[in-house]
């Protein structure tokens, strides 16, 4: 094998491997995040453990306010970064290279349906209850 091919082999490799590391479906990631609350949290402790909530869903005064977390699969910051850098570096050892061949992928799809949780709160402010990880209505 070409030297030049051995080291593009290299690449291919650490970069599927960086790749699948920072995939993580929906699922998983709603999961994660889940683990970090418990009952009697104040909305502000949830706030700064998960972020802004992506739906507030409040009644009237004195009854529960419900939050609802959504995740989406697919790759991580990080992943992205390895593969555009990864393909630069084939292109450009293709077009000096001239060597032949194709590049093909199936299509990866982002680690499954997006998905939620709800958290709710009762009137005081307090997490009651998290919902586990269900699909996004609709989608």
């Amino acid at each position: 094998m070409n030297p030049g091919y051995r080291a593009i082999a290299r690449v291919l490799c650490a970069a599927l491997l960086l790749s699948a590391l920072g995939c993580a479906g929906g699922v998983e990631r709603a999961e994660h995040e889940r683990q970090f609350l418990y009952p009697g949290m104040t909305m502000q402790e949830v706030a700064d453990q998960l972020g802004e909530p992506s739906q507030i869903i409040q009644g009237d005064p004195g009854t529960e306010t419900a939050w609802i977390y959504r995740y989406e699969g697919g790759p991580g910051a990080a992943a992205t970064v390895f593969l555009v850098i990864f393909f630069v570096l084939v292109i450009a050892a293709l077009a000096l290279g001239g060597g032949g061949g194709s590049i093909s992928g199936g299509g990866g799809g982002g680690g499954g349906p997006p998905c939620q949780i709800r958290l709710r709160f009762d009137p005081d402010g307090r997490l009651r209850d998290v919902s586990p990880p269900h699909p996004v209505p609709g989608t």
